[in-house]
């Protein structure tokens, strides 16, 4: 949810250059029905969110109970409640304070087994409102993915629908028919089948499925997290020295430079892509570098695998003492 996987705006251009457009009508004519929706429950915009995330991701959504929903509308029902969404049927973006206390909310509840938070909202979320919300998720180890709307371009929750298709459209058919707004379901039901069609949609439609992998999330912001904590651990020898026992610090700059060895390169196979053998060995004698090279290798890749180090003495009678 990288940092986690995030998806806050899509690609505002198309393959040739040129900035992707919306037909206003159809845009407009499907916003209105959402809009139109009740905004929480089974029959509410939460409903339809809990629909059209379930058609992208394979998996079933159930919606919070009222009153205990602890920062989300509703979770994944089959990996432990790994995914978390928030619907907001707004016409105009919120506050970011009313993001982030959701969020905050989501602490108190949180056992550990959110992987992902997904916000999806009927309005163009403010960017400084996207920023503090990934910031905070960043800080919570919790990929973050936010489904909004655009009113110039294909947004993440008109792709959403879109793909959806016949479920969408039977759901707001089904919920709006006999309603005040019932006049909305013909021209929202025509803008969903346009939409299906948009050249752009397949792109997009990978990329949000993607983003909203929450196995990807959580392992983005894993990846992030031991990157950063490494590359400055070993680019300083006094905080290698109190991490490891040792000075491992290739990147420290304060004293002699490293020397590069042809081994480094073979080392790379091992921490970027897809590896060429199964386990990889750094075989020698004590003392003659082979924390260093193996260090030195993965630094040498980004993006790279993660990197667990734990010295010898660590271990005793096969199971480590940390």
């Amino acid at each position: 949810m990288a940092s986690g996987t995030i998806l806050s705006r899509p690609d505002r251009r198309n393959q040739r250059g040129k900035s992707s457009t919306l037909p206003k009508n159809h845009s407009d004519n499907l916003r209105e029905a959402l809009l139109a929706l009740y905004h929480s429950g089974p029959n509410g915009f939460e409903g339809l969110l809990g629909i059209v995330l379930g058609s992208i991701t394979g998996q079933s959504f159930r919606l919070a109970k009222s009153g205990s929903q602890r920062g989300r509308d509703g979770d994944s029902a089959f990996d432990g409640g790994a995914t978390y969404f928030e619907g907001k049927r707004y016409r105009k973006s919120p506050k970011p304070a009313e993001i982030t206390a959701k969020l905050f909310d989501l602490v108190k509840d949180d056992a550990g087994q959110v992987d992902l938070w997904i916000l999806g909202a009927t309005c163009e979320i403010a960017a400084q409102t996207a920023t503090d919300m990934r910031f905070v998720c960043e800080k919570l180890s919790i990929g973050s993915v936010l489904l909004d709307w655009s009113d110039n371009d294909l947004g993440s929750l008109l792709v959403a629908i879109a793909n959806a298709g016949k479920k969408a459209k039977d759901f707001i058919n089904d919920t709006l028919k006999g309603k005040p707004k019932a006049a909305l379901i013909k021209d929202a039901l025509i803008a969903i089948d346009h939409f299906a069609e948009h050249p752009d949609l397949p792109a997009r439609l990978e990329s949000l499925r993607s983003a909203l992998s929450a196995e990807e999330a959580g392992l983005g912001h894993a990846r992030k997290r031991n990157r950063d904590w490494l590359t400055a651990t070993l680019s300083s020898r006094v905080s290698a020295r109190a991490a490891f026992g040792q000075p491992l610090a290739p990147r420290d700059t304060s004293g002699l430079a490293g020397v590069p060895r042809p081994l480094e390169a073979n080392l790379t196979n091992a921490f970027a892509g897809v590896p060429k053998a199964e386990i990889y060995a750094v075989i020698g004698e004590e003392g003659v570098g082979k924390s260093w090279l193996t260090a030195s290798a993965w630094l040498a890749c980004d993006p790279s695998s993660i990197l667990i180090l734990s010295p010898a003495e660590d271990w005793r009678g096969g199971v480590s003492s940390r």
